[in-house]
């Protein structure tokens, strides 16, 4: 099913193609006042290189996540053009928030390996992620980390108690600075960063 969310004149998509992003598309879903500061950070992640999408609504009442009117969940979230986008790529990784004043990550999606290793990166560095492969964190088939050329992708949920560590009125803190530089070197250092199949 494509999603009419477009329609409503305050939702816009924003997103770049790079075609010499060889493969990793950076995915924000649920941009906006829907999970305050992913799509900042999707952005911020894409800088030198990769590709973006973000899907981006206003606030609305103070509700965000689940509760906002245009959350739409990642395994049902389509328009013609994140369709496309995530079509020439092989790897998606999605960037959420979930309601938690601990400041940490959960890490899940279908492609474990990868999943595992930029938690290990990010602990290493000194955030604190979680490998989650048993709460349904991206492990749906169809989840839009998931529907990459390869089939399986990585989903990023970030507390809203990191968020807030990472984002301080629509800018990135040091902290934010840091943790885009750790998940966007993970990607540069396997090998991402080849011309696109266009």
């Amino acid at each position: 099913m494509v999603i009419d969310r477009l329609t409503q004149k305050d939702c816009r998509e924003e997103y770049h193609l790079n075609q010499f992003d060889s493969s990793v598309l950076f995915v924000a879903p649920h941009g906006g006042g829907i999970e305050p500061g992913t799509d900042i950070l999707c952005r911020e992640i894409s800088n030198g290189g990769f590709s973006y999408y973000s899907y981006i609504c206003p606030e609305y009442n103070g509700d965000y996540g689940i509760n906002h009117p245009f959350h739409i969940p990642s395994h049902r979230f389509n328009t013609p053009r994140s369709d496309y986008l995530v079509s020439m790529h092989e790897r998606v990784c999605s960037l959420h928030l979930f309601n938690e004043q601990a400041e940490v990550v959960h890490v899940g999606g279908i492609d474990t390996k990868y999943c595992s290793a930029i938690s290990d990166s990010l602990n290493h560095h000194g955030f604190s992620a979680i490998l989650d492969l048993d709460n349904n964190c991206g492990l749906h088939r169809n989840n839009i980390c998931n529907r990459g050329r390869f089939g399986m992708g990585v989903q990023l949920e970030i507390s809203t108690g990191l968020a807030k560590c990472l984002i301080v009125d629509s800018k990135l803190t040091v902290h934010g600075k840091s943790f885009t530089d750790i998940v966007r070197l993970f990607w540069r250092e396997r090998g991402y960063l080849q011309p696109l199949d266009v």
